[in-house]
């Protein structure tokens, strides 16, 4: 056999053509196949492999049943594919999307929950593990969807990224005795949802968002105006003045260096910079809690130990028994309103809406009182935990 390429061509375009010219010989065909279909799979956005070794246990089986898939559509499809329409690569890339969908089914995705279970926490292991069962359930057609009537899409984004959040924080109180994971996962995701919804009327997270977006867009125009003359000039001066080993001189080198970064990113892919630029207003907007970080995150944010779920349960219980009688003030008016109905009516997954309704409570007014006494008791709640 011929191994040169008859003409100037990229390797997958060769690898097809050996696939559809050699129809004859089944065993040929089928090496060039494997090999055109390996070719195809190094660019999958799932089980991918640690730290360059050798895909194992469940992994590996996703693997093969992703190769089945690909071939499957790929055998499907070859015989109506027309070059003239579509370029080889968008092709096969629609069909290896398919393919994902297809072998990220609700068996699999409960195989990666339980591969991530049993790692140890806080390891690059367990990073990995959870790694690929949140781009499992992102490239899976499992999740659960909101009309956009109902839901913008970044809205419903952000909810899905909590949802991936509390996943990675409390993956071990998954049961799977007690149902499947993508309900477990969907069932928070419409949680997250509902709060998304609630917040948006929220006039404190309207304004906190609306100087999120102005400081994005101000970001946005710094980093443009910013050049790598700017760097270089700094890092002349930074190493002839007698402040160059100050903390402040360092941090300013480092905000010039990501400025000019960014910059550059901007050219390549302005929304993965719009996506770094938006975390980084909101970073700097967090001296005005919103109600997004008043719920289970506010918590959260207390040091866990190695087994989240119960440190939760420990906060539950430390404010249901209040031993300092610190949690029973209430809002003006409403006596049944205390900061420890409303935060254990949280812990316990209620919306805002839900607790304000229950309350007889505007919103506003509930979540302006939470975040006052949060403020306040937080040092408490810490200290209480870590004792």
């Amino acid at each position: 056999m011929n191994n040169a390429s008859p003409y100037k061509v990229s390797k997958l375009e060769y690898a097809f053509h050996q696939i559809t010219t050699t129809q004859e010989c089944q065993l040929q065909r089928k090496y060039h196949l494997d090999n055109f279909v390996s070719l195809i799979l190094k660019s999958r956005p799932i089980v991918r492999s640690y730290k360059g070794q050798p895909l194992s246990a469940v992994y590996l089986e996703i693997y093969k049943e992703l190769q089945r898939q690909f071939c499957y559509e790929f055998e499907s499809c070859v015989a109506s594919y027309d070059p003239q329409k579509l370029a080889l690569r968008e092709w096969t890339t629609l069909l290896l999307d398919e393919a994902v969908r297809n072998t990220l089914n609700k068996a699999n995705l409960q195989q990666l929950a339980l591969a991530a279970q049993q790692c140890k926490p806080q390891t690059e292991i367990w990073q990995y593990a959870l790694s690929e069962l949140c781009n499992g359930l992102r490239y899976s057609d499992r999740l659960l969807h909101i009309s956009t009537s109902r839901l913008s899409v970044d809205d419903y984004n952000e909810a899905l990224n909590k949802t991936f959040l509390y996943i990675c924080n409390y993956i071990n109180s998954y049961d799977p005795k007690r149902g499947e994971f993508i309900s477990w996962v969907n069932y928070r995701l419409d949680k997250m949802i509902g709060q998304t919804l609630t917040e948006k009327q929220d006039p404190m997270v309207q304004a906190l968002r609306g100087k999120i977006i102005r400081t994005k867009y101000a970001l946005k125009v710094v980093v443009r105006n910013t050049a790598d003359t700017d760097l270089q000039r700094w890092l002349y001066l930074n190493r002839h003045t007698s402040h160059a080993k100050s903390a402040n001189t360092f941090q300013m080198t480092s905000i010039v260096c990501i400025a000019i970064q960014i910059s550059h990113l901007i050219q390549q892919d302005h929304r993965l910079a719009d996506d770094i630029l938006f975390t980084i207003a909101q970073g700097a907007a967090t001296q005005y809690p919103s109600v997004c970080s008043l719920d289970l995150s506010a918590f959260e944010a207390i040091p866990q130990l190695d087994l989240p779920l119960s440190v939760l349960e420990q906060i539950r219980d430390y404010i249901q028994t209040d031993p300092a009688n610190q949690f029973q003030k209430c809002i003006r008016g409403h006596p049944n309103a205390t900061f420890q109905a409303i935060a254990l009516s949280r812990l316990a997954g209620n919306t805002w809406k839900e607790i304000a309704v229950s309350l007889n409570v505007g919103i506003p007014a509930l979540s302006n009182f939470f975040q006052r006494q949060l403020k306040i008791l937080a040092p408490s709640i810490r200290k209480a935990i870590q004792d």
